[in-house]
């Protein structure tokens, strides 16, 4: 196996094969990176458009078709759940019983076909939750914390809307 190819700032192996996961120090899993960390994260090509999706233990399915979660797909999940925990970690001292974000999103005609806009709307269930508490924390979370929307902002416009439920 020859050396990664050099693609910007990120290294990209064209092929990770057992060797390469051995030779990298990488194993079908990850370590969680915090602070400035490393990240250590696989995929692997199963058959087909599938895909298996491998870190921290755990594992999840891909498929490029369309008839299942596609990288994309999972990349704007991903935008929606990081934020999601920054509300629900924000909202700690509070009472909340349920939470979710439906995500709406518009990519770009062309290649790269990129998110251009990806709209949130939150729903948050709880007692005595102050609606401007969540949209505070939803603020900071786009505005700071959150690293998948602050990763998509420079692509795409980020709006998004609260509701309390019940």
């Amino acid at each position: 196996m020859g050396e990664p190819v050099v693609i910007g700032r990120a290294t990209h192996a064209p092929f990770m094969n057992a060797t390469a996961h051995v030779r990298w120090g990488l194993q079908k899993g990850h370590r969680t990176g915090r602070d400035g960390e490393v990240m250590e994260a696989s995929v692997e090509w199963r058959e087909g458009t599938k895909m298996t999706a491998y870190g921290n233990g755990a594992t999840f399915e891909m498929d490029w078709s369309g008839e299942g979660l596609s990288p994309v797909m999972v990349t704007l999940q991903a935008a929606g759940a990081c934020s999601l925990v920054d509300v629900i970690v924000g909202l700690k001292e509070r009472e909340v019983t349920g939470a979710h974000l439906a995500l709406t999103a518009e990519r770009a005609e062309g290649h790269p076909r990129v998110f251009t806009r990806i709209h949130m709307t939150y729903h948050v269930r709880g007692n005595d939750l102050p609606l401007k508490l969540i949209e505070r924390l939803i603020e900071q979370s786009h505005a700071k914390y959150c690293t998948v929307s602050n990763m998509l902002k420079h692509t795409a416009e980020i709006t998004w809307d609260a509701r309390l439920d019940g």
